[in-house]
């Protein structure tokens, strides 16, 4: 057997206070295929690394040998160091895939995915009973030993997607199935040709309730996320009328709309919402801001509505990047897109204080900041920043020849990590990774400068009322307060006033969000204002 070792270089930058760098990378590989699928971390710095591999190659020293097609690895990566402090893998005579991974409130990584026939999990078999795709949970300790794994079937298709945990160690599970599900004791049957699915299970993987959706058609779940008070943010897609408990939500169109719902403690529906338009979006991940409110990120072709005088579009009739925002009742605060000449994808994002990191792949020429290069050929990953409003600030491309996949990506202090895949050849700085065959992993690391890491402070410098508003807005405020200017979601000035004003008329501008733009001690601030008749 020909083995591949790991290609480990550091390669590191200077960088002054506005600047961002890739600093080191790590190559994953063999002759055939791999990829960084999930990846989360803890607070002392290690990184939690899972992929899928096919084919056989050498891991720093561990041989790894296919159990079939795709099959999995994971591992613990010290931060600092880079060296591995555990490795596992596992995998079934068929395709299986990582969905998610999290860390517990304990330091327990949590991980879910999906598996055919059997397969062993740090020496814990799990097995098939009904259909031939299986999906599995597991719970592994800081040190890498697997505390408990466990199996759920079904009658026919089902796909595990998302998952999140609680203070009290639950944890959430999200996805979609057909025909019917099995969670223990819990009996799921599908309204639709898929239905969605969340669930909570109980520290030890005992599912303690679970819920479905759907209607006609196609009704998938993506990712759920823990708000206050223990509801549940849940996020997919349909493609015709679905049902959340008493609330139907109809699709445009038969292509892909969005639906965003919070659940409370129980399961139980407060509400729901669609955003869609003609054509296709989907969702990618889900977070909670330390506000409550619900940031989503994934995709969108065409025009996207999330409510009456509040939407988006993409630049052409390819992909853009979608960044939506609602607030804990459900009102949208942003809808952004951003493209270029051929498609641009977000995949998952993550806090950077005030700041909102995503990672994503672009191919053509691109309308992110920092002047990204075009990719006549394959196609480029990028982390981009944005503000609260998804404005963004800057983006830093990883380009090389070939196709690069940006997949994942995890912060930790000042430096960011980004994990994907790639083919032929990867460029950091004057150095570059090459595949042996293939597609390989790859891991690399952004420096964050000092200045993009300052903690944020809520602004109290200035109260608006009512907002949401139908006419006047009224402003108070103690500090000196100047360049005031009000933007619409496309950043068309309606409002500016250089000088301070107590009150703005907005009943001449249509419905929807707004954001106003202020001065404060030299600094530039702004507020989200909601116009509602």
């Amino acid at each position: 057997m020909r083995k591949h070792k790991i290609t480990l270089f550091l390669y590191f930058l200077g960088f002054s206070l506005c600047a961002q760098t890739w600093t080191q990378g790590i190559q994953i590989g063999g002759a055939d295929k791999e990829a960084i699928t999930v990846m989360t971390g803890n607070a002392e710095g290690e990184v939690y690394i899972g992929g899928i591999y096919d084919g056989s190659f050498d891991w720093d020293g561990m041989e790894v040998i296919s159990n079939g097609q795709d099959d999995l690895f994971l591992g613990c990566l010290d931060g600092s160091s880079l060296e591995w402090k555990w490795k596992i893998t596992s995998g079934s005579s068929l395709d299986d895939a990582w969905s998610d991974i999290k860390v517990d409130q304990e330091g327990n990584l949590i991980c879910a995915g999906v598996y055919w026939v059997e397969m062993e999990l740090g020496g814990i078999k799990l097995e098939n009973q009904v259909g031939g795709k299986s999906i599995f949970l597991a719970k592994i300790d800081p040190n890498g030993q697997v505390l408990w794994a466990r199996s759920f079937d079904g009658t026919a298709l089902k796909e595990m997607r998302g998952i999140d945990t609680d203070e009290d160690g639950n944890i959430f599970l999200s996805g979609y199935f057909r025909d019917q599900l099995l969670l223990d004791d819990i009996i799921l049957n599908a309204k639709g040709d898929t239905d969605a699915f969340v669930a909570r299970l109980n520290s030890n993987g005992i599912p303690q309730w679970a819920r479905s959706f759907g209607g006609r058609r196609d009704t998938r779940g993506i990712e759920v996320g823990v708000m206050e008070e223990g509801k549940l943010a849940f996020v997919g897609y349909y493609n015709d009328t679905t049902y959340f408990d008493d609330r139907s939500l109809p699709a445009k169109t038969f292509d892909r709309d969005l639906f965003v719902t919070q659940l409370d403690s129980s399961g139980q529906v407060l509400w729901a919402k669609r955003a869609g338009g003609v054509f296709d979006e989907e969702p990618f991940d889900l977070n909670i801001d330390s506000e409550n409110n619900i940031w989503i990120t994934g995709y969108v072709v065409g025009v996207l509505t999330v409510a009456d005088g509040f939407s988006t579009q993409s630049t052409n009739a390819t992909s853009d990047l979608l960044i939506l925002k609602y607030d804990a009742e459900g009102t949208p605060l942003v809808a952004k897109t951003y493209g270029g000449t051929e498609p641009v994808q977000a995949t998952s994002f993550q806090w950077n204080n005030d700041q909102v990191l995503f990672s994503g792949t672009y191919q053509g020429a691109v309308n992110l900041p920092s002047s990204l290069p075009s990719v006549s050929d394959g196609s480029a990953g990028f982390i981009m920043a944005t503000d609260q409003s998804g404005q963004a600030s800057w983006a830093l491309s990883l380009h090389g020849h070939g196709q690069i996949f940006g997949s994942q990506l995890h912060r930790s202090s000042n430096t960011v990590w980004l994990g994907g895949t790639f083919n032929e050849s990867l460029s950091i700085g004057n150095q570059s990774l090459n595949t042996a065959g293939g597609f390989d992993a790859f891991l690399v690391s952004l420096s964050l400068s000092p200045t993009a890491n300052v903690k944020a402070k809520p602004d109290q410098s200035l109260k608006l009322f009512p907002n949401p508003v139908s006419d006047t807005l009224f402003l108070e405020s103690e500090q000196k307060i100047s360049h005031l200017r009000l933007e619409d979601t496309e950043g068309k000035v309606v409002f500016s006033s250089k000088e301070w004003v107590a009150q703005i008329d907005l009943s001449h501008l249509p419905i929807g969000v707004y954001f106003l733009r202020y001065e404060v001690k030299g600094q530039i601030l702004s507020k989200v204002v909601l116009i509602q008749r």
